[in-house]
């Protein structure tokens, strides 16, 4: 809401999808804990248990600790498709219709935004909608708002029992509710695409780099979003997608045939230098043998092979709520790290099914920053710890350099040192 008035900076907002009734108030953050709180405190007790909640996909909507508060309190919550604002719609329109109607109060009556927005709301909930020609007042009470022009008793126009004037409330009621169906035979009738492959559209992107990124296999689908392979539970929509052809060749085969073709490239080098220098030549066997590779490659994470091990940063405390160490912690836990009680410098390692997990401890608490000699403590950790579980191949995001913002080349020239007798293979994945 721009300006901080109170301890309070966000606007939370509630609609109601029938009546449109709409609710807000003001949050000092913008987390989960807040969406909580408004969630427990003020509406379950004025509206009651919601049957489904939709929301986007904000992280203080998709997170751990408001799904400890669905599972206990038998919520249910539905998360609309990245990138399309239009899949929640009515919320999006409430955002700006309240924005318009604070900003002309605050205007005209010289008060700041938090004194303007009960103003606001009593404004939208006592307004007839075009679409429905009732007022959310009317839908969620069964009467008109009273007001000055309208009596809070007003005389009543049929003289009805109880019984009679029920009966036409729900009939009214019924005719209200009722959805328009589209006869399959329309030639406008949504139909639902049928490719089994698409390519997904990247939105943060350099100009340079590539607008589509893929091929995913669709998993389920519905008449405007899909769900694809490696993308966990996130839906896309049909507009964020482009129908493609089966790839001949998996991304794994792919990986595997860049790998023989380095190997194929290190050997003839080797052969050529053999012929040159006697002494040379063994030099460069036994560096062929201990020899570090270390590549980048575009793409999530997650969706390496199951037999690669993984290795991220995190600190002492364990608590952090961004970046990839929130999406390690979705999906694996922290219990079995905080466990282990490791400190600055060490590393603690985890197992979930066949693949191994690396905890690169490099600083107290979340909020600090870790240090180039606390990252290379770490990293020789790790080094130890792979040669002990005999470890071959390790994908790892650029450790160290987004939240904690130390610069990538440095790190990757401490990797490339602590490593360079190894034959370890070493996948950097940097998000698209």
């Amino acid at each position: 809401m721009g300006e901080r008035v109170e301890g309070k900076r966000y606007l939370l907002v509630f609609v109601d999808a029938f009546s449109g009734w709409p609710e807000a108030w003001p949050t000092g953050k913008e987390d989960s804990i807040s969406v909580i709180k408004c969630l427990i405190n003020q509406y379950i007790p004025r509206h009651g248990f919601p049957r489904i909640i939709r929301s986007d996909n904000g992280t203080h909507f998709k997170n751990a600790d408001l799904q400890k508060v669905e599972s206990a309190l038998g919520l249910r919550f539905r998360f609309g498709t990245v990138y399309h604002p239009q899949s929640q719609g009515k919320v999006e329109r409430m955002n700006l219709t309240l924005k318009t109607k604070i900003a002309k109060i605050c205007t005209q009556m010289k008060v700041n935004w938090v004194t303007a927005l009960p103003l606001a709301l009593l404004s939208v909930r006592s307004s007839i909608n075009r679409m429905t020609s009732f007022t959310p007042f009317e839908l969620l009470t069964g009467r008109s708002f009273p007001g000055p022009f309208n009596p809070v008793h007003p005389e009543p126009i049929y003289d009805l029992d109880h019984r009679t004037y029920f009966t036409k409330l729900n009939v009214l009621v019924s005719s209200f509710s009722k959805q328009k169906t589209i006869s399959p035979a329309h030639p406008d009738a949504e139909i639902t695409p049928s490719a089994e492959w698409v390519l997904l559209r990247v939105f943060k992107r350099k100009w340079n780099e590539p607008r589509w990124t893929g091929p995913y296999r669709v998993t389920e689908r519905t008449t405007h979003s899909v769900r694809v392979a490696g993308k966990g539970d996130t839906w896309f929509h049909w507009s964020c997608c482009s129908p493609t052809n089966q790839p001949e060749r998996s991304l794994d085969t792919v990986r595997l045939d860049l790998q023989e073709l380095q190997d194929q490239k290190g050997e003839s080098n080797t052969g050529e230098q053999q012929q040159v220098d006697i002494s040379q030549q063994q030099v460069d066997i036994s560096q062929k043998n201990t020899k570090l590779t270390l590549k980048e490659l575009k793409g999530d994470l997650f969706n390496s092979p199951e037999h690669e091990a993984l290795a991220h940063c995190i600190s002492k405390d364990c608590a952090f709520g961004k970046g990839i160490a929130l999406e390690f912690r979705k999906r694996y836990g922290i219990d079995k790290v905080v466990r282990q009680q490791k400190v600055v410098g060490q590393c603690a390692v985890t197992q979930e099914g066949q693949r191994t997990i690396f905890h690169l401890i490099t600083k107290e608490k979340a909020k600090d920053f870790p240090t180039y000699d606390t990252l290379r403590q770490a990293i020789k950790e790790l080094k130890k710890h792979c040669e002990e579980q005999r470890v071959k191949k390790l994908a790892i995001p650029r450790i160290g350099c987004g939240l904690d913002r130390l610069e990538w080349e440095k790190v990757r020239d401490v990797i490339k040192e602590e490593f360079q007798n190894t034959d370890i293979i070493i996948t950097v994945y940097v998000r698209e």
